[in-house]
């Protein structure tokens, strides 16, 4: 499916303004750097039409975002014509969400709810994506086997990760990440402890992992422990789905991380 022109962000997120709901300032900041996103509007259409073709679009198409964050990419989804859930266990983020749908009269629906327990029946989504969440989630193997299991047969599981190798992913969670949070996180102590889960990490009043970032091939060999439900059709970099062939030799060290699995 091709874009059609009017795309939410560029024509309609300007006229909601955050700032009347009373929502936490990290919340309220996360979805005005969405908005900025779309202030490049060539960038911002070829993240669409990944999107899209990633998905295998068309309308009425099921999508669950897992780890969904403000929702920005299921809202726009939704614009076009899909029928989206989100889940994420920030309650604030879905309150959002859920107004953005109720104001634009969307198909899209938050739910604030544990990832390694869905609130979901056995195939029920077309398509359940996940973009930067598994290096936060507590339990992985729990919480892919959950993806699986709400994922119809001949779906599509969407997987983006950072890539550990990449220099400007190492620079920041190194070197930046510790500046951002004032000591608390990241930093050279970080590499040795990024897999280690904890209780409350952000103060979010839950338990997950401080960017427990993975390489290519560790990605690689973990989707092979899924090849009996999973059949991987691609396992990329954004380099590669944004920009073609041109980088395919820079995959291991540059951009994120994409899989794309059809569940047998």
């Amino acid at each position: 499916m091709n874009i059609k022109d009017d795309l939410f962000f560029p024509a309609r997120a300007e006229g909601f303004d955050i700032d009347r709901m009373a929502l936490p300032p990290l919340v309220k900041t996360k979805w005005k750097k969405k908005c900025d996103r779309a202030s490049r509007p060539e960038a911002y259409r070829r993240f669409i039409q990944m999107l899209l073709d990633l998905t295998g679009f068309s309308e009425g198409i099921r999508i669950l975002d897992v780890g969904c964050g403000v929702g920005a990419e299921i809202v726009e989804l939704s614009w076009l014509g899909a029928d989206c859930v989100g889940l994420d266990a920030d309650e604030d983020r879905i309150r959002l969400i859920n107004q953005l749908g109720d104001e634009f009269g969307l198909n899209v629906m938050g739910v604030c709810d544990d990832a390694c327990q869905l609130p979901f029946d056995d195939e029920t989504f077309d398509v359940v994506m996940s973009f930067e969440f598994f290096e936060h989630v507590a339990d992985l193997d729990a919480a892919m086997k959950e993806q699986i299991r709400v994922l119809r047969r001949g779906g599509r599981l969407i997987i983006e990760q950072a890539n550990l190798l990449n220099p400007l992913t190492l620079f920041d969670l190194v070197v930046k990440y510790p500046r951002r949070t004032h000591g608390k996180h990241g930093g050279v102590k970080w590499l040795f402890r990024r897999g280690r889960v904890v209780d409350n990490l952000y103060g979010t009043g839950y338990a997950q992992k401080d960017e427990d970032v993975h390489t290519r091939l560790w990605w690689r060999r973990k989707m092979k422990q899924y090849s009996s439900v999973l059949q991987i059709n691609e396992l990329t970099s954004s380099l590669v789905r944004m920009h073609g062939k041109l980088f395919w030799l820079f995959q291991p060290l540059l951009g994120n991380i994409y899989i794309v699995a059809t569940k047998r």
